[in-house]
């Protein structure tokens, strides 16, 4: 891709949503076709082309963020599923180390007759 670094900063400023507007927009008609005119002094506009690269990896970037996302928020869930029954284990064996105890003690006190 030959997107200049100040053209692939303002596409990065302006965001996927404004520039997919801006290449309909462009292909809609009127004006010069060969490039995409962003308005930065001293920069070569960007072919169509190219912005359409640009903007497939980007959204290609926002689609592997958001599955990234789904998957981290599966593995919460199922952590959070994890703790409750180690927890739940944890206190079930707090409970019977108790009563052993306690059946200890009470075998161990003199007996009344």
């Amino acid at each position: 891709m030959n997107l200049d670094p100040r053209a692939r900063a303002e596409l990065e400023k302006r965001g996927p949503k404004k520039v997919r507007a801006m290449l309909d927009s462009h292909a809609a008609g009127g004006g010069d076709r060969l490039f995409i005119r962003l308005g930065i002094m001293d920069c070569p506009d960007p072919r169509p082309f190219d912005v359409e690269i640009w903007l497939h990896e980007k959204e290609k970037e926002l689609e592997a963020d958001k599955l990234s996302a789904n998957r981290h928020e599966e593995q919460v869930t199922e952590a959070r599923k994890a703790t409750y029954w180690a927890r739940a284990a944890f206190w079930a064996a707090l409970v019977a180390a108790l009563a052993v105890i306690a059946l200890g003690i009470l075998d161990h006190l003199p007996k009344r007759s």
